[in-house]
């Protein structure tokens, strides 16, 4: 009895420290990075924490180079904080092997030219028309009869999805959408609408309505997004721009609306309405849409991006800079680029309290708080409108303002500057054919 009670006890240790080695080693594994950006002569590097049971692998011709490795050897077995630093510009992978022999990690680096970029302050209007109908709500429809009617019971039709086609009919705008329905006369239709990555299929029969005897769906819907927003840099050697560093999305349903046209434009600022804790203050301007400087190709979480015509800038406007990397950024005095009432931009200071140089990604990379008294007197801190104003320390264009803290209208985030530049590197590489064309059609 007693050797027996002693092997179950041995055996659950055992069963207790295998699971446990197995998530210390899972958990250290998740540390390493997935992705990493760096500049190209910027002194850029990254350090990060690295498990002495993993070695770290480069290619053969990388253009990175482990600093703690003396030889300049393409790997090391070291315990604690590894840093690299780039040797030219291009993509590369780094490989993590257990204990030297199984691969179970890769971390995808890309380095980015540290060329200078214009930067702007301009505050811009946008207008994006996602190229079908984005259903905001699903309700029914009161028919001659005066019952409601659920068109779509089980959910073929939900809120987030997106109109393309009616009947094989191409759905571009509201207008598209209200001729198919109305020409029916009632009878089956077929809608296929992306849902996420997928496209969905579902038939329904339009219902005549007693309020004003059209055919309808019961569907509230959106084909378009426009507000004003602030340029952040502009690439004279690509024609490429970058702006708000935030996603354009919709109001209603809070998902980053997609890109079917969109365009940017020159706006004038008609008024502010003053920030305050609880409520956000917004720019109001105009914009004129036959007067549009530059298209949209990408809109995602990190901002929106495209090609400018640079015949349709004057250059002299713009202050070029070099990029700052994350690693050179310090808490403490900065400041931002914006366009006010005057239609001017101006210079205004800014404190940076907290920079996360662990993310890689996404537009809440610093802590920021607006200082100048001069912008605290007219916006009472960061305001709708203001995303995309460059920030700039030490003569070097590091990120954007991005959002406020609603509670305190003084603070919000920023993102990195590498950040922005990524999605136009990530773009060109998946749209290589695209490049040429883009140029040429702005230039």
């Amino acid at each position: 009895m007693y050797h027996h009670r002693s092997y179950k006890i041995i055996k659950f240790s055992l069963l207790f420290l295998m699971v446990f080695t197995i998530l210390f080693v899972g958990l250290n594994i998740l540390l390493v990075p997935n992705e990493i950006l760096l500049i190209h002569n910027g002194i850029s590097q990254e350090s990060f924490f690295k498990p002495g049971f993993l070695k770290m692998k480069l290619n053969e011709n990388s253009i990175i180079k482990i600093l703690e490795s003396d030889d300049h050897s393409k790997s090391v077995f070291n315990v604690g904080n590894t840093s690299i630093e780039p040797t030219s510009t291009g993509e590369t992978e780094i490989r993590f092997d257990l204990f030297g022999i199984l691969p179970v990690k890769t971390t995808n680096v890309r380095v980015l030219d540290n060329r200078e970029v214009l930067v702007s302050g301009n505050s811009i209007g946008v207008h994006l028309n996602i190229g079908g109908v984005l259903i905001l709500a699903v309700s029914t429809v009161n028919d001659t009869e005066g019952k409601n009617v659920s068109l779509f019971p089980e959910e073929s039709i939900i809120k987030g999805d997106i109109i393309r086609k009616i009947n094989n009919i191409d759905v571009k705008s509201v207008e598209d959408l209200k001729k198919i329905v109305k020409d029916s006369s009632g009878n089956e239709i077929s809608i296929i609408a992306q849902r996420g990555d997928q496209l969905v299929t579902s038939k329904v029969t339009p219902v005549l309505s007693k309020e004003d005897q059209e055919y309808k769906l019961g569907l509230w819907v959106r084909d378009a997004s426009a507000g004003i927003g602030t340029l952040t840099f502009y690439d004279s050697q690509t024609n490429w721009y970058g702006a708000l560093g935030h996603g354009i999305s919709d109001t209603d349903t809070g998902l980053i609306m997609p890109v079917g046209v969109g365009n940017i434009y020159y706006s004038n600022i008609m008024g502010i309405r003053k920030g305050v804790p609880g409520t956000p203050g917004e720019f109001k301007g105009v914009f004129n849409m036959q007067k549009g400087i530059g298209n949209i190709k990408i809109n995602n979480e990190f901002g929106i991006y495209g090609v400018i015509d640079s015949k349709k800038l004057d250059l002299n406007q713009y202050q070029a800079l070099k990029i700052g990397s994350k690693n050179k950024i310090k808490p403490g005095k900065a400041y931002i680029l914006c366009q006010g009432e005057d239609n001017s931009v101006g210079k205004y200071e800014i404190e940076i309290n907290k920079v996360s140089k662990n993310i890689t990604s996404g537009s809440k990379g610093m802590v920021i708080t607006i200082t100048d008294p001069r912008l605290l007197e007219k916006t009472g801190g960061i305001i709708q409108g203001m995303s995309g104003s460059p920030i700039i320390q030490n003569d070097m264009l590091i990120g954007a303002v991005t959002h406020v803290f609603v509670n305190d209208p003084k603070k919000g985030y920023g993102i990195f500057i590498e950040c922005m530049l990524n999605e136009i590197e990530k773009y060109n590489l998946n749209h290589p054919n695209k490049q040429t064309a883009l140029l040429h059609k702005a230039g």
